[in-house]
């Protein structure tokens, strides 16, 4: 953030890492958290890590050393009847790695272990956030932080960002503030935890909170504009006009004025990027064709592979080589890389996560006249469109520092149902649970 400490904040979290996890086993789970979710984004802090004794696994180790506190403290036993879809879901990925393998695939040495690994990840925080924050209280705590590191990075872009000229678009523009992930993960990122933050903004009513939401939702707007991803550009749109459906109809207006005058209104780069995706005798960008190139390659090998080829496998069809697309080795949609992967099981599967996150935040949503809480279910909606909306161009769902937090608003969701039910104000909709 500019106050010359990259020096020293690897040295400072690295020690961190170990007394907090410390902390997380004897005392309290959700110290663990506290920590390790603000910075679950921060790829660059992380990186600089590996070449401490452990480096590597310093995520592993706290998510371990809460796990293992969950158990000790014993404050509240897990839940697997609570939306068990995510229990199916590690499942049909853990099979996944048996599917296509030529050896053991439990085995150290096998590099889709590790990404299955480091995927699995993600649903174990849901389950120790669900399970570990039980009030209020601390998920405004944890909110708040989470909200803290996106301005943290919203700095860090605009200190690099601000070197570049934005008067036209040019693909040497494009930076990111991951580290080897590029600018289109990084909107994305961006896209599902602002709409989280802008359902807030629109429901909860507390004056100083709202001016640091607000603050938030702008800074990271600048960043979502200046990341010239046009995936996140749609995600945007479709989330507020989901807002507007929902309950805010003034947004519907807002909305319409602005498809109106959009070239008008929004930078002369953005604009030149949104256009280019055809060119003027109606032919789509390289970008563009690739993209479904890739998506009718991978529906063509399910054809032959109904099963699925393996959990993470889509690289090694080899697409990128044989068309020489270069970077183009996945599949650039979740869909399509679930469906070649894992078969239409799995797809299914996928599926039935996006319709039950839906209605975990609309059940909040509407079920409770906490204006706070319901503000993160309206949220949450729209993290979950903004998130299947990127996924339809890309591949963020498999993706750590990108998808982690998406996790976390949805166990943050649930335990506010669980609030809310116990002062009976919650009533499911539909007579449904999840």
């Amino acid at each position: 953030m500019g106050l010359g400490l990259s020096h020293y904040i690897p040295y400072v979290v690295y020690i961190l890492v170990f007394v907090i996890s410390v902390l997380a086993i004897f005392y309290r789970v959700e110290l663990g958290l506290f920590f390790l979710v603000p910075l679950s984004p921060l790829q660059s802090i992380w990186y600089r890590l590996w070449d401490f004794p452990l480096g590597t696994s310093l995520v592993d180790i706290v998510v371990i050393a809460m796990l293992i506190g969950w158990f000790i403290q014993k404050k509240e036993s897990i839940n697997l009847r609570k939306n068990s879809v995510i229990l199916v879901l590690i499942l049909v990925t853990f099979a996944g790695l048996f599917i296509g393998s030529d050896g053991f695939p439990l085995s150290l040495s096998n590099p889709y272990l590790k990404i299955w690994k480091n995927f699995i990840m993600m649903p174990l925080l849901y389950y120790i956030t669900l399970h570990n924050i039980r009030d209020e209280k601390n998920i405004k705590i944890l909110l708040f932080l989470m909200a803290f590191t996106m301005l943290a990075q919203d700095v860090s872009f605009h200190s690099s960002f601000q070197y570049f000229k934005s008067d036209h678009y040019s693909h040497k523009d494009r930076i990111s503030t991951f580290e080897d992930l590029g600018p289109n993960e990084m909107a994305s990122f961006m896209i599902q935890a602002t709409m989280v933050l802008v359902g807030l903004w629109l429901s909860y009513k507390q004056r100083l909170s709202r001016y640091f939401v607000g603050i938030v939702i702008i800074a990271n707007s600048y960043v979502i504009l200046y990341s010239y991803s046009r995936a996140a550009y749609m995600a945007f749109l479709v989330t507020l006009f989901a807002f507007g459906v929902l309950k805010y109809r003034s947004l519907l207006i807002i909305l319409v004025l602005f498809l109106s005058l959009w070239t008008s209104v929004v930078p002369v780069s953005v604009t030149e990027r949104i256009q280019m995706t055809e060119d003027s005798s109606g032919d789509l960008d390289h970008a563009a064709q690739v993209r479904l190139d890739i998506w009718k390659f991978g529906l063509d090998n399910f054809m032959h592979n109904p099963l699925g080829i393996g959990f993470a496998k889509f690289r090694e069809l080899g697409f990128g080589e044989e068309q020489n697309h270069g970077r183009a080795y996945d599949a650039h949609n979740m869909f399509v890389k679930i469906l070649t992967e894992l078969g239409a099981q799995g797809l299914f599967v996928f599926i039935a996560l996006y319709f039950i996150g839906l209605y975990s935040g609309w059940s909040l949503f509407k079920s409770t006249s906490n204006p706070f809480l319901s503000g993160l279910g309206l949220g949450f909606i729209g993290c979950v469109i903004g998130n299947l909306v990127c996924n339809l161009f890309g591949q963020d769902w498999m993706l750590f520092n990108v998808t982690s937090y998406y996790w976390v608003f949805w166990a943050l969701v649930e335990r506010a149902k669980i609030i809310v039910m116990e002062n009976e104000e919650f009533q499911p909709l539909l007579g449904l649970q999840t």
